[in-house]
């Protein structure tokens, strides 16, 4: 049974996935991702139009966290990736919305900037 889950997991993913028109470009991305404005973010010249976070160490001491951060491309394959710190602070008002998690990203790591569309 364990086998037969890690092969419906990239099914999976894959019915997860969305679109979104940014600056004329349709670009493909797990649903409930940040978009963000196109960004070059490794020595490549890859560029990135969406991230992705997930939290962990939640049981820290003082009740921070560290995030994976994971950049994502126009066709959503991976770019690059880091960890981010998540003050105690900002964790004590995460609750059941992750904003103030996704903002506090956002905010220490300025060159990552959420799309908007221009209408």
């Amino acid at each position: 049974m364990k086998y037969l889950l890690f092969l419906l997991l990239p099914f999976a993913a894959n019915a997860q996935q969305d679109t979104t028109v940014v600056n004329g470009d349709t670009i493909f991305h797990n649903r409930g991702a940040i978009i963000i404005n196109p960004s070059i973010v490794n020595a490549k010249g890859d560029t990135a139009y969406s991230l992705t976070w997930s939290a962990f160490d939640l049981g820290q001491a003082g009740g921070s966290c560290n995030t994976y951060v994971v950049l994502h491309d126009k066709k959503n394959n991976k770019v690059a990736d880091f960890n981010q710190p998540i003050p105690a602070d900002v964790v004590s008002v995460w609750g059941v919305d992750s904003q103030p998690v996704t903002d506090y990203i956002l905010y220490m790591n300025k060159r990552f900037i959420k799309y908007t569309n221009k209408k």
